[in-house]
């Protein structure tokens, strides 16, 4: 050992290192087996020869060289890796450092190194570029855990609102039909007609089968001075009360007493004192159920921050600001001005409510509601085949408006009651906004259709005329005009309001109107839009040579793969005057024709190819190929969920001359199917019932052998005897 001669130190060689190393070396100079030092003496390090050769493998997470490297210098005992190692000096690695650094060149070594420094990492550190094409990436919604649990608290408030509309709705129209059949009853009936014997009540009645409005104006006189008085004033002098009587009783007693305090009796006795006469009345009633939706209030809504009020209060102000400067340009007010910049209160009315202290008592204040008048008549008139409405307080005709007015705010649903208990919807006479905004308070038309459904009756032919004088009574409304009245109206709509999948057609039909010089269009134009593959769904073709009506952007679409978005592709539309109906094609050979997937597109019958039948049979795919015949699975639709979509599949499609063969080969297939099926559950019963004895026995033997019983425990009385009988025990022997 001692007449080895140290061998001529080596240069370390950067350009023959990989990129590991290279890494290895700026991030931890511990690599080389040596401390960094700030002295300028030179420090030995020990660097293995054959450094490069190693495998990136061979070094652990902090740089060093691991112990499970199965490199052949790490078999070799201590006298071998003596040999192996040299001592290089460390200003040649930093001055290799110093100029890969600076310019980045490994192919030349720096020879002229006089100072030694320590090695450390850079200052500037090392930047890894990783190119992120094409990687997956998950798509964040950034909406948080507290956003969602409000929403779905708010959703489920507002289903549990919309419930107690439906209850109270059906409440008050249950309570309408007892009034109705509180009107027709005999007691109701025979009061009146004791009131208006002596009355001249031939005259009255001569009148029932010709009626017009001037002799329905002389029955009402006639009712209101002779029969009925409506004293409002003397409800605190008279103490009239129902005493536990029904309302048909209760009527009957006002009749008699020639007095009626209460403005809803008074309507009533006039509509059962008309159908007394014969003539056909109508009770009508505003009903007031519940709102549809919760007020604002019971809504959950996030408390702002800081940051969020700061950004609100100075869009606030420039809003302030450019509204007082359009003010001042049109020359309005200073009166207008102070309130609309007021920053304390607002002025609702005559009251002054607080924006701080009286913030919470501001919508109850609000949600006051004046009570009107929520009973009147309506009365047809044969001679003019329609039915017209009839204050009776105020002995007014044909005064829907009026009526409207005095009603209770905001109306909703009106109905009317005649006298064979048919129920009529007449909302659309009296509401002025039907179309704007009174639809809004309403619940889904076909929920409220199935709760009228059974009391609407047989459909005659003067139901049909009043809803034509409806139809044709609300297109004589006026045309809004403002924009947000056109938004989502029925009847007319702006070019800006169309959606994505709407189009005119004509390109320019005629005008009903203008709204800030914007033309306003009957919804009849109005057309919905398709692709080509939406228009197969429905049994249409487009015509050849057709060029398409609308191009939009396509939905987004996501690789499967990476999950990037792909480019928004033009998605071509047509309407269905571009169309034609789908001619589906012929099986020939007993094969089914198919798509492209190999499956039949069946969205609807229309599209089953000629000489096949549809057949949901599950499993006669397999019944199928065992007998060589063509079968394939019909597609009748798509499950959308998780971000795409799915073929929906049922049954399958067959030519028709092998419907019988399949029919009978699967019917057997079922029957042994269903054999084997009991044959396996056979076996498992008796199986069970095999391993149940046998337990039994098994548990019994035990019992007798070791005298005990289900809980383990021995047996007191029989221990004697059975040891008795069983010899010596074992401890016994043992003794």
């Amino acid at each position: 050992m001692s007449d080895s001669k140290p061998k001529k130190k080596d240069r370390l060689d950067l350009s023959k290192l990989s990129a590991r190393e290279l890494l290895l070396i700026g991030e931890n100079p511990l690599f080389f087996g040596s401390q960094p030092s700030s002295s300028s003496s030179p420090v030995s390090n020990k660097v293995s020869k054959n450094t490069s050769n190693r495998r990136s493998e061979d070094y652990d997470a902090n740089g060093f060289i691991s112990e499970n490297s199965t490199d052949s210098s790490d078999t070799d005992d201590s006298e071998s890796e003596s040999e192996d190692w040299e001592e290089v000096d460390d200003k040649h690695v930093e001055a290799e450092l110093k100029r890969y650094d600076k310019s980045g060149d490994t192919t030349e070594a720096s020879e002229g190194a006089s100072q030694s420094q320590g090695l450390s990492i850079p200052e500037g550190g090392l930047e890894i570029v990783i190119p992120q094409e094409g990687i997956f990436r998950k798509k964040s919604k950034g909406v948080s855990m507290e956003e969602i649990l409000r929403r779905e608290m708010n959703r489920e408030r507002t289903e549990h609102q919309e419930y107690l509309h439906k209850v109270s709705l059906l409440v008050q129209l249950a309570k309408g039909i007892q009034l109705n059949e509180a009107i027709n009853s005999l007691t109701v009936q025979d009061a009146l007609r004791d009131r208006i014997k002596g009355r001249n009540a031939p005259s009255l009645t001569a009148s029932r089968k010709s009626l017009d409005l001037s002799q329905l104006e002389t029955l009402v006189k006639w009712f209101r001075s002779n029969l009925l008085v409506f004293k409002p004033s003397m409800v605190d002098s008279l103490e009239i009360t129902r005493k536990g009587l029904s309302l048909d009783e209760f009527l009957s007693y006002l009749i008699m007493e020639n007095t009626s305090l209460d403005a809803d009796h008074y309507v009533m006795i006039f509509v059962a004192f008309l159908r007394l006469l014969k003539i056909d009345a109508r009770l009508v009633i505003s009903l007031q159920p519940l709102p549809l939706k919760p007020p604002s209030t019971d809504l959950i809504r996030i408390p702002r921050t800081k940051e969020e009020k700061q950004d609100e209060d100075v869009k606030g102000k420039s809003k302030k600001k450019s509204t007082r400067k359009k003010k001042a340009e049109t020359g309005k007010s200073r009166k207008k001005e102070r309130s609309n910049v007021a920053v304390k209160g607002k002025k609702v009315g005559r009251k002054m409510i607080s924006s701080s202290e009286d913030e919470e008592e501001a919508p109850k204040a609000m949600q006051s509601v004046k009570i009107g008048q929520d009973l009147w008549a309506e009365v047809f008139l044969r001679e003019e085949e329609r039915w017209i409405s009839v204050d009776v307080h105020s002995s007014k005709f044909i005064c829907d408006k009026e009526l409207e007015v005095s009603a209770t705010q905001p109306i909703s649903y009106i109905l009317g009651f005649d006298n064979s208990m048919k129920i009529k919807d007449v909302t659309r006479r009296y509401a002025s906004q039907w179309l704007i905004s009174t639809q809004k308070l309403r619940v889904k038309s076909n929920w409220w259709s199935q709760a009228l459904k059974p009391f609407k009756g047989r459909r005659t032919e003067r139901d049909k005329e009043e809803d034509e004088f409806l139809d044709h009574h609300l297109l004589s409304l006026p045309v809004p005009s403002s924009m947000s009245q056109v938004k989502g109206h029925p009847l007319y709509v702006l070019r800006r309001h169309l959606h994505k999948y709407e189009a005119l057609y004509p390109d320019n039909p005629p005008s009903v109107g203008f709204v800030k010089n914007e033309a306003v269009y009957s919804r009849d134009y109005v057309h919905k839009l398709h692709t080509r593959e939406l228009w197969m769904r429905e049994a249409k073709v487009v015509r050849i040579g057709e060029e398409p009506y609308k191009i939009v952007k396509a939905r987004p679409k996501y690789d499967k793969l990476t999950g990037a978005r792909l480019p928004d592709a033009p998605s071509e539309l047509f309407g269905s005057w571009q169309t034609e109906d789908f001619i589906p094609p012929i099986a020939k050979d007993g094969k089914v024709p198919r798509n492209e997937w190999g499956n039949v597109e069946l969205f609807t019958e229309k599209l089953l190819p000629q000489g096949c039948v549809h057949l949901r049979l599950p499993g006669l795919q397999r019944v199928a190929k065992k007998l060589d015949i063509d079968c394939a699975p019909a597609v009748v639709g798509f499950d959308f969920g998780c971000g795409g979509s799915r073929p929906a599949f049922d049954g399958f499609v067959v030519c028709v001359e092998f419907k019988e063969i399949l029919e009978d080969a699967w019917n057997t297939d079922q029957d042994e199917k269903q054999k084997k099926d009991d044959e396996k559950r056979l076996l498992r019963i008796y199986g069970n019932w095999r391993k149940l004895v046998k337990g039994l026995l098994i548990r019994d033997r035990l019992e007798k052998k070791y005298s005990i019983n289900l809980s383990g425990k021995r047996k007191a009385e029989s221990s004697s005897k059975s040891c008795a009988q069983a010899g010596p025990s074992k401890r016994a022997k043992d003794n």
